[in-house]
Protein backbone atom coordinates (compact mmCIF):
# COMPACT_ATOMS: atom_id res chain seq x y z
CA UNK A 1 0.00 0.00 0.00
CA UNK A 2 1.48 3.38 -0.83
CA UNK A 3 1.17 6.63 1.29
CA UNK A 4 1.69 10.21 0.24
CA UNK A 5 2.57 12.22 2.88
CA UNK A 6 1.26 16.15 3.27
CA UNK A 7 1.26 19.59 5.29
CA UNK A 8 -1.08 21.91 5.24
CA UNK A 9 -0.16 25.26 6.01
CA UNK A 10 -2.55 27.91 7.12
CA UNK A 11 -1.74 31.31 6.18
CA UNK A 12 -4.84 32.47 7.83
CA UNK A 13 -6.81 31.91 10.39
CA UNK A 14 -9.09 28.58 9.77
CA UNK A 15 -12.62 27.53 11.41
CA UNK A 16 -13.43 24.07 10.76
CA UNK A 17 -15.84 23.62 12.98
CA UNK A 18 -16.56 20.34 14.61
CA UNK A 19 -20.26 20.70 14.69
CA UNK A 20 -20.08 20.52 18.45
CA UNK A 21 -20.58 23.74 20.62
CA UNK A 22 -20.61 25.02 24.28
CA UNK A 23 -23.30 27.57 26.18
CA UNK A 24 -20.34 29.71 25.73
CA UNK A 25 -18.92 28.65 22.35
CA UNK A 26 -21.16 27.75 19.38
CA UNK A 27 -18.85 25.99 17.12
CA UNK A 28 -15.67 24.13 18.98
CA UNK A 29 -12.95 22.86 16.74
CA UNK A 30 -12.29 19.31 15.80
CA UNK A 31 -10.04 17.31 18.08
CA UNK A 32 -8.42 14.27 18.94
CA UNK A 33 -8.57 12.69 22.01
CA UNK A 34 -5.56 14.09 22.96
CA UNK A 35 -6.80 18.21 22.62
CA UNK A 36 -4.95 18.39 19.41
CA UNK A 37 -6.41 20.04 16.75
CA UNK A 38 -7.48 18.51 13.45
CA UNK A 39 -8.65 19.48 9.99
CA UNK A 40 -10.58 15.81 9.85
CA UNK A 41 -9.95 13.30 7.04
CA UNK A 42 -14.06 13.93 5.67
CA UNK A 43 -13.37 17.35 4.85
CA UNK A 44 -9.98 16.87 3.39
CA UNK A 45 -11.68 14.64 0.85
CA UNK A 46 -14.46 16.50 0.01
CA UNK A 47 -12.02 19.81 -0.70
CA UNK A 48 -10.08 17.39 -3.06
CA UNK A 49 -12.61 15.73 -5.02
CA UNK A 50 -13.99 19.18 -5.12
CA UNK A 51 -10.88 20.62 -6.81
CA UNK A 52 -10.72 17.76 -9.36
CA UNK A 53 -14.66 18.02 -10.00
CA UNK A 54 -13.40 22.18 -11.19
CA UNK A 55 -10.82 20.45 -13.61
CA UNK A 56 -11.73 20.94 -17.53
CA UNK A 57 -13.27 17.47 -18.62
CA UNK A 58 -10.69 17.23 -21.04
CA UNK A 59 -7.94 16.47 -18.09
CA UNK A 60 -10.35 14.40 -16.08
CA UNK A 61 -14.06 13.22 -16.56
CA UNK A 62 -16.75 12.59 -13.36
CA UNK A 63 -16.63 8.94 -14.24
CA UNK A 64 -12.70 9.03 -13.54
CA UNK A 65 -13.45 10.39 -10.33
CA UNK A 66 -15.94 8.14 -9.61
CA UNK A 67 -13.62 5.44 -10.01
CA UNK A 68 -11.15 6.74 -7.65
CA UNK A 69 -13.43 7.62 -5.08
CA UNK A 70 -15.67 4.99 -5.59
CA UNK A 71 -19.26 4.47 -6.71
CA UNK A 72 -22.06 4.52 -4.23
CA UNK A 73 -23.24 1.68 -3.25
CA UNK A 74 -20.94 -0.17 -5.81
CA UNK A 75 -16.94 0.27 -4.76
CA UNK A 76 -15.17 1.58 -2.47
CA UNK A 77 -12.66 4.44 -3.37
CA UNK A 78 -9.20 3.37 -4.08
CA UNK A 79 -7.49 5.94 -0.85
CA UNK A 80 -7.77 6.47 2.67
CA UNK A 81 -7.43 9.88 4.16
CA UNK A 82 -6.01 10.12 7.61
CA UNK A 83 -6.90 13.52 9.49
CA UNK A 84 -4.44 15.81 9.70
CA UNK A 85 -2.87 16.83 12.88
CA UNK A 86 -1.97 20.01 14.25
CA UNK A 87 1.12 20.46 16.47
CA UNK A 88 0.12 20.45 20.25
CA UNK A 89 0.97 23.86 20.97
CA UNK A 90 -0.75 25.32 18.13
CA UNK A 91 -2.22 28.53 18.72
CA UNK A 92 -6.26 28.16 19.39
CA UNK A 93 -8.32 31.65 19.42
CA UNK A 94 -12.11 32.48 19.93
CA UNK A 95 -14.15 35.13 16.93
CA UNK A 96 -17.31 36.63 17.57
CA UNK A 97 -19.66 37.60 15.18
CA UNK A 98 -22.94 39.15 14.40
CA UNK A 99 -25.34 40.13 11.70
CA UNK A 100 -26.45 43.53 11.60
CA UNK A 101 -29.49 45.05 10.14
CA UNK A 102 -31.02 47.62 7.68
CA UNK A 103 -30.29 50.38 10.70
CA UNK A 104 -27.16 49.30 11.62
CA UNK A 105 -28.13 47.54 14.45
CA UNK A 106 -27.27 44.05 15.91
CA UNK A 107 -29.95 41.86 15.36
CA UNK A 108 -31.74 39.66 17.81
CA UNK A 109 -29.56 35.87 18.48
CA UNK A 110 -26.99 36.87 16.01
CA UNK A 111 -24.10 36.90 17.96
CA UNK A 112 -22.14 33.81 17.22
CA UNK A 113 -18.61 32.94 18.65
CA UNK A 114 -16.63 30.06 16.90
CA UNK A 115 -13.22 29.08 17.94
CA UNK A 116 -10.56 29.31 15.19
CA UNK A 117 -6.86 28.34 15.02
CA UNK A 118 -4.16 30.62 14.15
CA UNK A 119 -2.40 31.20 10.62
CA UNK A 120 1.30 29.58 10.59
CA UNK A 121 -0.09 26.34 11.47
CA UNK A 122 1.07 23.34 9.73
CA UNK A 123 -1.33 19.99 9.77
CA UNK A 124 0.56 17.04 9.33
CA UNK A 125 -1.63 14.10 6.90
CA UNK A 126 -1.36 11.19 4.87
CA UNK A 127 -3.20 9.49 2.15
CA UNK A 128 -2.96 5.59 1.94
CA UNK A 129 -3.53 4.09 -1.55
CA UNK A 130 -4.57 1.21 -3.11
CA UNK A 131 -1.52 -1.04 -3.45
CA UNK A 132 -1.87 -1.33 -7.08
CA UNK A 133 -2.94 2.23 -7.50
CA UNK A 134 -1.79 3.54 -10.31
CA UNK A 135 0.49 6.56 -11.00
CA UNK A 136 -1.73 8.59 -13.15
CA UNK A 137 -4.77 8.36 -10.55
CA UNK A 138 -2.30 8.48 -7.86
CA UNK A 139 -0.76 11.77 -9.23
CA UNK A 140 -4.99 12.97 -9.72
CA UNK A 141 -5.06 12.94 -5.90
CA UNK A 142 -1.53 15.03 -5.47
CA UNK A 143 -3.38 17.42 -8.32
CA UNK A 144 -6.48 17.74 -5.78
CA UNK A 145 -4.57 18.12 -2.42
CA UNK A 146 -2.36 20.84 -4.27
CA UNK A 147 -4.89 22.93 -5.41
CA UNK A 148 -6.29 23.03 -1.56
CA UNK A 149 -6.13 26.82 -1.70
CA UNK A 150 -8.49 27.45 1.87
CA UNK A 151 -9.54 24.69 4.83
CA UNK A 152 -12.40 25.31 7.17
CA UNK A 153 -15.58 27.40 7.26
CA UNK A 154 -16.38 31.27 6.27
CA UNK A 155 -13.41 30.35 3.43
CA UNK A 156 -15.52 32.80 1.34
CA UNK A 157 -13.99 35.54 3.88
CA UNK A 158 -10.71 34.47 3.76
CA UNK A 159 -10.57 32.13 6.27
CA UNK A 160 -8.56 29.31 6.64
CA UNK A 161 -6.35 30.60 3.12
CA UNK A 162 -3.49 27.50 2.72
CA UNK A 163 -0.83 25.86 0.87
CA UNK A 164 -0.02 22.51 0.58
CA UNK A 165 3.14 20.75 0.36
CA UNK A 166 3.86 16.84 -0.35
CA UNK A 167 6.50 15.17 2.04
CA UNK A 168 9.99 15.49 0.00
CA UNK A 169 8.73 16.57 -3.40
CA UNK A 170 8.36 20.00 -4.57
CA UNK A 171 5.12 19.42 -7.20
CA UNK A 172 3.14 22.31 -7.88
CA UNK A 173 -0.56 22.01 -9.33
CA UNK A 174 0.33 23.18 -12.83
CA UNK A 175 3.43 20.59 -12.97
CA UNK A 176 1.17 17.37 -12.14
CA UNK A 177 -1.45 19.02 -14.20
CA UNK A 178 1.10 19.07 -17.28
CA UNK A 179 1.59 15.57 -16.29
CA UNK A 180 -2.28 14.41 -16.45
CA UNK A 181 -2.83 16.24 -20.05
CA UNK A 182 -1.08 13.04 -21.57
CA UNK A 183 -3.19 10.82 -19.83
CA UNK A 184 -6.17 9.54 -21.29
CA UNK A 185 -8.18 7.94 -18.62
CA UNK A 186 -10.54 5.84 -20.84
CA UNK A 187 -7.20 3.94 -21.37
CA UNK A 188 -5.79 3.80 -18.42
CA UNK A 189 -7.10 1.59 -15.88
CA UNK A 190 -7.29 2.60 -12.23
CA UNK A 191 -5.36 -0.13 -10.70
CA UNK A 192 -2.05 -1.74 -11.93
CA UNK A 193 -2.11 -5.91 -12.11
CA UNK A 194 0.25 -7.39 -10.91
CA UNK A 195 1.28 -11.52 -11.50
CA UNK A 196 1.72 -13.51 -8.14
CA UNK A 197 4.68 -15.63 -8.42
CA UNK A 198 3.20 -19.33 -8.81
CA UNK A 199 3.71 -21.73 -5.90
CA UNK A 200 4.09 -25.43 -7.68
CA UNK A 201 3.83 -28.14 -4.93
CA UNK A 202 5.53 -31.24 -4.97
CA UNK A 203 4.82 -34.90 -3.62
CA UNK A 204 8.76 -36.10 -4.24
CA UNK A 205 11.40 -34.78 -1.73
CA UNK A 206 13.57 -32.22 -2.87
CA UNK A 207 16.95 -31.86 -2.82
CA UNK A 208 18.66 -28.37 -2.17
CA UNK A 209 22.09 -27.78 -2.44
CA UNK A 210 23.11 -24.40 -0.38
CA UNK A 211 26.45 -22.59 -1.13
CA UNK A 212 27.40 -20.19 1.96
CA UNK A 213 31.28 -19.76 1.26
CA UNK A 214 31.64 -23.27 3.22
CA UNK A 215 31.69 -26.58 2.73
CA UNK A 216 28.67 -27.25 0.29
CA UNK A 217 25.45 -28.14 2.62
CA UNK A 218 22.88 -31.20 1.84
CA UNK A 219 19.31 -31.49 2.91
CA UNK A 220 15.85 -32.80 1.85
CA UNK A 221 12.61 -31.40 1.93
CA UNK A 222 9.17 -32.66 2.00
CA UNK A 223 7.43 -29.33 1.14
CA UNK A 224 6.04 -26.82 -1.11
CA UNK A 225 8.77 -24.73 -2.70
Amino acid sequence: MGRIHFTITLTSDAEPASGFGTELIDALLPRQVNGQVILPSTHIKGLIRENLENQPDEIVSLETIAELFGKEGDTAALFHIDDAVAPENATVMTITRTRLNAFGIAEQGALRTSEAVAAGTEFAGSIRTHPHLSNAYEDLLKLGLLSLFAVGGSRNRGAGACFVTLGEESGTPGSVLKSLARVDFNMTPATVSVHEPEIAIVDEPVTLKLVSGQPILFASLKRPL
